[in-house]
């Protein structure tokens, strides 16, 4: 079933209280109905208005504009995609030309390197080399199985500004959010992912809340088994597409070159022909985002993740 199809007819929905309101994906803020509220356990989490779309987007519109740095304004973006997803992406949508330097570039460069001191909420994939031999039981989880996109990155060279270690998942959390804005992937079929080799940058490592894997930058052959690895538990997953990634290649032989784009080759092709179809797709983007934030939201009471998220993301 479509999504705009499963949106018509009501989602079934097993999660109530504070557990729905902290799902980015089902969250609606105050858009939730009195009888939402009533199914859903959420009198009392909500002041009693209950608000449409624009009046949420017009909310966080003047919130944004409020602050003096653009790194103030993409932390704040960043928070409200961690908390309402159908609300971040109208925003971006409708507002693209005011976003768009604020959720990318060239904000993201700053947030890259800042990432670790605003970092508060877990968000994609992260694959470091302690973790190496666990590879394929994280993205074997029944919770990846629809996932249809990914962009990777090493957070070696980032926008110029060179290693910035774990801070470039920045990069694939910002380029899924375009993916969707403008090509319209659904957001739950995204997934961003950082592979942590550690880092040769000083000022990370020197950091005492650094949040990377605190040790020198792989090089070699032991950097050619992680990728190797990771890339052997993709191609296996069959289901995932890589969009773009940025990884270093010093000396990888034998990693297979299709499986992970390298380099800016990728993502400047895949801009040109997201330039081409965005106004077309933002109107329908638009009418999707307020389908999605009016869809009805029936209570179902055994539990049913599977079902829930069928009805989501199919």
């Amino acid at each position: 079933m479509a999504v705009g199809a499963a949106e018509e007819a009501g989602i079934e929905v097993y999660l109530e209280g504070a557990a729905l309101l902290t799902n980015p994906l089902l969250n609606k803020g105050t858009a939730f109905t009195e009888d939402e509220r009533t199914a859903f356990a959420l009198h009392g989490l909500f002041p009693p208005h209950v608000g449409t779309l624009d009046e949420q987007l017009w909310r966080r519109l003047q919130a944004v504009r409020r602050f003096d740095r653009d790194l103030d304004c993409y932390v704040f973006l960043r928070g409200l995609q961690d908390a309402n997803e159908t609300l971040f992406f109208a925003l971006l949508t409708r507002h693209l030309g005011e976003m768009l330097p604020l959720v990318y570039t060239p904000t993201v460069g700053e947030s890259c390197q800042e990432f670790s001191h605003y970092w508060h909420h877990p968000r994609g994939l992260f694959l470091s080399w302690p973790q190496r031999h666990r590879i394929e039981e994280i993205l074997g989880h029944p919770r990846y199985d629809r996932i249809e996109a990914i962009v990777v990155s090493d957070g070696e060279r980032i926008l110029g500004l060179g290693d910035q270690g774990a801070g470039g998942m920045g990069i694939p959390i910002g380029k899924l959010a375009l993916y969707t804005a403008c090509a319209g992937l659904h957001p739950a079929t995204t997934l961003p992912i950082l592979l942590d080799t550690g880092t040769d940058n000083r000022e990370r490592l020197a950091d005492p809340i650094y949040i990377g894997w605190r040790h020198e930058r792989l090089r070699g052959a032991d950097f050619d088994e992680f990728i190797e690895r990771f890339v052997t538990v993709v191609e296996k997953r069959g289901r995932m597409s890589c969009c773009s990634g940025k990884i270093s290649r010093a000396a990888m032989p034998g990693v297979s070159s299709n499986a992970i784009a390298t380099g800016s080759a990728p993502s400047m092709t895949t801009s040109k022909a997201l330039r081409q179809s965005r106004s077309a797709h933002c109107s329908r983007q638009r009418e999707s985002l307020e389908r999605r934030c009016a869809t009805r939201f029936l209570y179902c009471s055994a539990p049913g993740l599977q079902a829930a998220a069928s009805a989501i993301c199919s």
